[in-house]
């Protein structure tokens, strides 16, 4: 029994810190999970509402993941997650945090608090250069970019997730295959395909974890863009096969059954992809999360015809529209748009069309803004086509990047010190940056750089 009073201080973190090291390995062996829920219980039920050590901020980290795992409504996970966090308390410069800011960011994003999850995985970058951490930056900046990606911030996102994928060559591993399938999602969105499959074809294979699923998954949405239906129904079902129908994994797979669904649809099976989207529907709807409501509803009205169709993809963008930005939200405003063209109401396909392409333009979505600008111009409208790939909009998301960070002062050494990057890749970028804006000094830059647009976020 638990008696802080009594109990050496030293003797209780030891104690927090072993349970939870144990429902850590627990939690990764399949043939441990009844063990670990049944001690999960007993000392979760021990614990008083807010915690006293950095273990019982481990335990309650875990039990949080465990509860998104089981698609638990999202206001029971965040009350846990946030009884973690402690406040920041989580990441206490005296000890080595593990997982736990992973944990914690990666079950917001499951939650669909994305805001929150990018506030605190920039919190873990910070203290990772405060530690001067290689590995706890990459995973920071794999977490931001996830979140990112989610919000429709592709540039951003592309940003963080290559800094991630860079940080290999420090021995970083543990979530490199999930950051090359978030990667090419992003290559995906922003209409680089051949990209996209050199980098899924270069991925090692791995063992058949939540980790290999994802790549599976992101090579289905490349299918799906490429035209490739077939193949990507392939893909999309074997993510389910793999996860087994675990139901311990059911909140933290990706969309398999809407990308099956969609290749479905494209197949002629419009029944079957309706019912796929109609179970993610409901787990979206059971958990709470809003941006998967909104890809459900969307896809469940690309499965469909006629009114059912047009209601579907209302319902979607309605749902988009009292939300925060998201990438789904951008999705059911273009399919919206394009399906009242086709039905012949091309003014009123024109308001949804123009706010997708201004959200997609803006987070450097360029495969979602070039179908908007088509569809707006088959509704009549005459859209402003911006260059997406001339002048700053022509840099790489890292060279973007280092170039504010240039442009605002900083040496490339300190440059380099920041981002965990040699200063000859500093360099590099810097090099080809100049020769995109055709400048030729750093003095040039900021001007140079002024009405861009977005900038991938520089902590």
């Amino acid at each position: 029994k638990r008696d802080s009073s009594k109990a050496d201080a030293d003797l209780l973190e030891l104690h927090d810190g072993l349970q939870a090291g144990f429902l850590t390995s627990a939690s990764l062996v399949p043939a441990l999970h009844d063990r670990y829920g049944e001690r999960a219980a007993v000392v979760l039920g021990e614990l008083d509402s807010k915690p006293r050590t950095h273990g019982e901020r481990l335990l309650l980290a875990h039990e949080a993941i465990r509860r998104a795992l089981a698609a638990e409504p999202v206001e029971r996970v965040r009350d846990v997650v946030e009884q973690a966090w402690d406040g920041g308390r989580m990441l206490d410069p005296r000890r080595d945090t593990g997982m736990t800011p992973d944990l914690i960011s990666g079950v917001l994003t499951l939650t669909g608090d994305l805001e929150r999850s990018v506030e605190v995985a920039e919190a873990a970058l910070e203290h990772a250069r405060r530690r001067f951490s290689p590995l706890a930056f990459a995973t920071a900046s794999y977490l931001r970019g996830l979140a990112c990606f989610l919000q429709g911030q592709i540039t951003q996102a592309m940003a963080d997730l290559e800094l991630a994928r860079d940080a290999r060559r420090y021995g970083w591993r543990k979530f490199a295959r999930v950051a090359s399938a978030g990667y090419a999602l992003c290559l995906v969105e922003a209409d680089e395909l051949l990209r996209a499959q050199q980098v899924l074809e270069d991925q090692e294979e791995g063992p058949a974890d939540l980790q290999q699923v994802e790549l599976l998954y992101a090579r289905s949405e490349l299918h799906l863009a490429a035209q490739r239906p077939d193949q990507a129904l392939d893909d999309a079902l074997a993510c389910g096969e793999m996860l087994g129908g675990e139901q311990h994994m059911l909140g933290a797979a990706p969309p398999w059954r809407t990308a099956a669904a969609q290749a479905a649809a494209q197949l002629g099976d419009r029944e079957r992809g309706a019912a796929l989207a109609r179970e993610e529907l409901e787990i979206a709807r059971r958990m709470g999360v809003v941006h998967g409501q909104i890809r459900a509803l969307r896809v469940l009205g690309l499965c469909q015809q006629g009114a059912k169709a047009l209601g579907a993809l209302r319902s979607a963008a309605e749902l988009g529209n009292g939300a925060p930005p998201r990438l789904e939200t951008i999705h059911a405003l273009v399919e919206l748009g394009a399906a009242l063209r086709r039905s012949n109401q091309r003014t009123a396909a024109r308001e949804p069309l123009r706010r997708a392409a201004d959200l997609a333009h803006h987070g450097g979505a360029r495969a979602l803004y070039a179908i908007a600008l088509v569809e707006l111009q088959a509704a009549g409208a005459r859209p402003r086509r911006e260059g997406l790939l001339s002048g700053p909009m022509s840099l790489t998301p890292s060279e973007h990047r280092i170039a504010a960070l240039a442009a605002a002062g900083q040496s490339n050494r300190e440059i380099a010190r920041a981002l965990f990057v040699t200063p000859k890749t500093v360099e590099y970028h810097l090099r080809n940056t100049y020769r995109k804006l055709d400048i030729v000094t750093r003095e040039e830059l900021k001007g140079a750089l002024d009405g861009a647009g977005p900038v991938p976020d520089l902590a």
